[in-house]
């Protein structure tokens, strides 16, 4: 059975040059379509998306033939098989994303639960099965328009995930050396699981992508002791000595941009959308290449095709300078973004975007 999936060679290409901090002849454009903004697209159901691989790739599909080529393909559980294999319950709820549930109550619970922690094993356990089992439908339905899961949850978020963000905060304070003993075995998971799934699916580990959100409620100080040493030892450590590393974090992050460098990062992805960008270019941008920024709730949803043009020429004129950059969102588009606003978006980008 072949499906039909429309592809932008043009942009993909445009994509590797910017992702090595050059300067193509035109801004690339990125479109983080999941199952936030696709289920209500289409009006589908979270639940049968997640629960559904032909239900999913559907979606998939959909979008990339509608909008010109743009989106990806590809297993999509937001961020519940990371913490399932440490055994956390997961919630799947009809008509939203699904829970994680921590697995502890109270912050004084970290030394017995981090002690007694099993590490799991990095194909089989919790929903791993699952993943791999709608990789391989996608790959038999659509060949090589489906990318390999080698982009996972962060060590920090996992963490987070695992204990409850309040409790990973204080546990931070109050119980610094069990956290340490947390992110050594989450570490562990991931650089474990980017290597078995790189060898199950023949993949070079040439792309390494992670995502953490929480690390931007923490200090400085923290960041460099607690992000730094587990986030950054991952890119450092897996792939080729010339992968691209590529880091989601939507959460605050101007107070931690001067560090973010030390993280062994190519490319910052569907970051800060608070920050204005102008400080991400001044501060990082010969170093990192930046994928955003656009606010996807105040501008892709709140505004018209006027402020939406207005807003990526903004963006689009400080970000291009001397290359390096993508046209994205600040995290991935949301749930109540009407499509025209999309194609507002994809319209601003390609015409402010040539070079």
């Amino acid at each position: 059975m072949s499906i039909e999936v429309k592809t932008n060679k043009e942009n993909e290409e445009r994509v590797k040059i910017a992702f090595g901090m050059g300067k193509p002849d035109a801004v690339p454009i990125d479109l983080g379509a999941y199952c936030n903004f696709l289920s209500g697209w289409l009006n589908v159901r979270p639940y049968d998306y997640y629960k559904r691989p032909d239900v999913m790739l559907d979606c998939q599909v959909k979008f990339k033939n509608r909008f010109r080529g743009y989106g990806s393909i590809a297993p999509d559980y937001s961020a519940a098989i990371e913490p399932s294999s440490f055994g956390a319950k997961v919630l799947w709820p009809k008509n939203e994303t699904p829970w994680i549930i921590p697995m502890i109550d109270d912050v004084d619970d970290i030394p017995d639960f981090v002690d007694t922690l099993e590490e799991p094993d990095p194909l089989m356990s919790g929903y791993n099965p699952l993943l791999i089992s709608t990789y391989c439908y996608m790959r038999e339905m659509v060949r090589d328009h489906v990318s390999p899961p080698l982009g996972m949850v962060g060590p920090f978020e996992i963490a987070c995930l695992l204990l409850g963000t309040g409790n990973m905060m204080l546990g931070i304070r109050l119980y610094p050396d069990d956290i340490h003993k947390l992110l050594k075995k989450t570490t562990r998971y991931v650089k474990n699981s980017l290597e078995a799934r790189a060898e199950m699916f023949h993949d070079s580990l040439d792309v390494v992508s992670l995502g953490d959100d929480n690390p931007g409620l923490v200090s400085p100080e923290e960041f460099k002791e607690f992000v730094i040493p587990y986030t950054g030892a991952i890119f450092k450590e897996t792939g080729a000595s010339d992968s691209i590393n590529i880091w989601h974090c939507d959460g605050r992050l101007e107070h931690l941009i001067d560090l973010l460098p030390d993280m062994n990062i190519s490319v910052l992805r569907t970051f800060d959308p608070y920050t204005d960008i102008s400080l991400f270019k001044e501060k990082i941008g010969d170093k990192i290449c930046l994928m955003g920024n656009i606010h996807p709730l105040r501008v892709l949803a709140g505004l018209g095709k006027e402020g939406i043009e207005k807003e990526v020429q903004r963006i689009m004129e400080i970000g291009k300078v001397n290359g390096g950059f993508v046209m994205s969102t600040g995290g991935e588009l949301c749930h109540s973004i009407p499509e025209e606003h999309v194609d507002h978006f994809i319209d601003a980008a390609e015409k402010y975007g040539k070079l």
